[in-house]
């Protein structure tokens, strides 16, 4: 018998947002992804992971980055709902233009 309770997370949804973005304005694209997900470990907790990474070309690779600051990730969310409206991420981000 095991004395420490076992949390066992369940997955309420998770979906994910991403495309081709020109952040930098430098003709090179990047590859922004967003993805959130809810999972639970009772009927009354939920726990919400919402994550941006942005891709970007250094010299001749692409280098990834956790996006942490509000206003890039605002900025990112917009530019990827301008092509992705429809998607549920998208309810609720503002356009920026």
């Amino acid at each position: 018998m095991r004395s420490r309770r076992e949390v066992c997370w369940a997955t309420v949804s998770y979906d994910c947002l991403y495309g081709f973005l020109d952040l930098n304005d430098n003709g090179f694209d990047d590859v922004g992804i967003r993805c959130k997900e809810v999972t639970e470990n009772d009927p009354r907790k939920l726990r919400v992971t919402d994550s941006t990474v942005l891709y970007s070309l250094n010299g001749d690779s692409f280098i990834g980055e956790i996006v942490t600051a509000k206003d890039r990730r605002l900025k990112i969310w917009s530019e990827l709902c301008r092509s992705s409206g429809r998607n549920k991420l998208c309810r609720n981000v503002e356009s920026s233009s």
